[in-house]
């Protein structure tokens, strides 16, 4: 699900099935990676531009949208896609949200 480097961590994967999407999955999945990472101060991911439900979960999390890279995905036909890069830091009191 992530990588982790010292007080950093890259959620890489976060995928929920199609007829589970918009009942508040994707929300616990994301509590349940932020209570595993106790010690890290800086969370990362990448996100397709055009995926607003996952940037809109991010964003209502507390990620910030921080750099766009162009083509960064690449479709099966061929297409590229830009991704947004989203951080977020752990607040003073050492919450996560």
């Amino acid at each position: 699900m992530g990588l982790w480097v010292t007080d950093e961590a890259h959620l890489l994967n976060l995928v929920v099935a199609q007829p589970y999407r918009r009942q508040g999955f994707g929300a616990r999945l994301l509590a349940h990676f932020f209570a595993h990472n106790q010690e890290t101060a800086t969370f990362w991911l990448e996100v397709r531009a055009d995926n607003r439900p996952a940037i809109g979960l991010y964003e209502r999390h507390g990620f910030q949208r921080v750099a766009l890279r162009k083509a960064y995905y690449r479709l099966p036909d061929g297409q590229r896609i830009d991704a947004w890069v989203m951080r977020k830091d752990r607040t003073a009191d050492g919450s996560a949200r």
